[in-house]
């Protein structure tokens, strides 16, 4: 049977879905809410930087001159997924950094204009038992997270070779809908430091690509109050007298083609080990000759040529005539001299290169 408007069980349908309707939209606005977020112009702009390069122990809470304060920071401001950040919360009047509980994490800002910002993971941040009007305390803690191997607070604390640095307490009001969220408008810069004794590595070595008789180097930046000694490696054995910041490689040949790392000690007996790098020595060719091999009843052109042993070489090919480069096979030699043969041409105005992995 229907009902008609005015029945009293219409009536009762229309008062449970405004019920319904009203308990929704109450639950929806009792949520407090903060902004995860250190920069919000012209509001507030608290940056945070990486260690001090002369004193990276050094412990530094504060606004910078640049930005209305009164300290001045050396250390450069932090970019990138490399670093961490994590809010913190608590009740108001909190006074153990212990028992904060972790809000959210967030990496740092990738464009150099935005360097020192956190890339907030949303536009909010739910702060679970408050609502509108209701003030907690907060924490702002970074770190260098290793690569993404550094995930949690607990393990930068368990790593004596990890920056960290945190803000401090701040009290905060926490809003919620309709009012925008709530500020961290009492959140001063900071920067991450290395803990007594440790050391970071904060620039690595990089691949290497040189002629035969060519030069390069390598070179490691580490940070430390500590007394450095380096020992650079070449496919995992140590090299002689190679005890410096910095490799220098000269009349590079292909028996010094491989793996470079430097492991480097702390006076405290810490010791880190930098990323590897690979020194290429570009394949070379010593001669091309045009043979008859008789065995597989062809012609073809040999070519002799110089590389790092066991590699794949890459060759390819062109003509005087065009500009586009082939590749028309590829080869691996045992030892430094080996010989590719191409069987396709006797053209010997074809102009060949080799290239390697």
């Amino acid at each position: 049977m229907k009902t008609s408007p005015t029945s009293p069980v219409g009536s009762l349908g229309r008062a449970l879905l405004f019920a319904c309707l009203a308990f929704s939209t109450t639950a929806a606005y009792g949520q407090g809410e903060i902004l995860f977020n250190n920069r919000l112009l012209p509001s507030f702009f608290a940056p945070i930087y990486g260690p001090q390069p002369d004193a990276p122990n050094l412990i530094l809470h504060g606004n910078a001159i640049t930005n209305g304060g009164a300290l001045t920071y050396s250390g450069p401001l932090l970019l990138g997924s490399g670093y961490t950040a994590a809010l913190y919360y608590g009740p108001e009047g909190a006074t153990d950094p212990d028992s904060l509980i972790l809000l959210a994490t967030a990496p740092f800002r990738s464009q150099s204009s935005l360097a020192g910002t956190i890339l907030a993971p949303a536009p909010a941040v739910t702060v679970p038992g408050y609502s509108a009007g209701g003030l907690a305390t907060f924490e702002v803690r970074a770190w260098d997270n290793k690569g993404g191997t550094l995930t949690t607070w607990a393990q930068v604390l368990a790593d004596p070779t990890a920056a960290r640095g945190s803000s401090g307490l701040l009290t905060a009001l926490v809003k919620a809908l309709p009012d925008a969220p709530g500020l961290l408008t009492g959140l001063q810069s900071f920067c991450i430091h290395l803990p007594t004794g440790a050391a970071e590595i904060t620039s690595q070595p990089h691949d290497a690509i040189v002629p035969p008789g060519g030069s390069t180097n390598f070179s490691v930046t580490v940070i430390s109050a500590a007394t450095l000694s380096y020992q650079w490696m070449f496919n995992g054995a140590p090299i002689s007298s190679a005890t410096a910041a910095t490799l220098t490689i000269t009349n590079a040949n292909y028996t010094q083609a491989g793996n470079y790392h430097v492991v480097v000690t702390t006076d405290s007996s810490l010791s880190l080990t930098s990323h590897v790098a690979r020194l290429i020595v570009q394949p070379s060719i010593a001669a091309i000759d045009k043979l008859n091999i008789e065995e597989w009843g062809v012609d073809a052109v040999r070519m002799t040529c110089d590389s790092t042993p066991n590699r794949t070489v890459h060759v390819e090919a062109s003509t005087l005539t065009e500009s586009s480069w082939i590749e028309v096979g590829s080869f691996s030699s045992p030892v430094i001299r080996g010989y590719f043969f191409d069987v396709f041409s006797t053209n010997l105005s074809r102009i060949y290169r080799l290239r390697t992995d």
